[in-house]
């Protein structure tokens, strides 16, 4: 009983600590104009990945973007046969982990 009486009481405190920090914390994105902004920016960007995210996922080509993230994530330096026409080199470039966390979420 002792041993959760101390849990209660940590998880009330840490409580108390954590509306502490999110009461400064917004009382310092408040008073800076350029932080708000970049927030903003990042919401409507998210909301724009997200809309991406499901057209990607509907795409008549998803397999072949998929097989791209299974090679890239498994060699940095991978390729790719596309159609047969030929190999294509698919280094890791921030497109390709952007896509693997697209397809991560599934």
């Amino acid at each position: 009983m002792e041993f959760l009486v101390r849990k209660a009481s940590l998880s009330l405190f840490l409580q108390d600590q954590v509306e502490r920090n999110e009461t400064r914390v917004l009382k310092l994105i408040s008073e800076d104009k350029e932080l708000i902004r970049s927030l903003e920016e990042i919401m409507a960007n998210r909301e724009k990945l997200a809309a991406l995210d499901e057209e990607i996922k509907v795409s008549e080509q998803v397999e072949l973007l998929e097989e791209i993230i299974k090679r890239a994530k498994g060699n940095e330096n991978s390729s790719i046969t596309f159609m047969g026409i030929g190999t294509i080199p698919i280094p890791i470039t921030p497109f390709i982990e952007r896509l693997i966390q697209v397809f991560r979420l599934k």
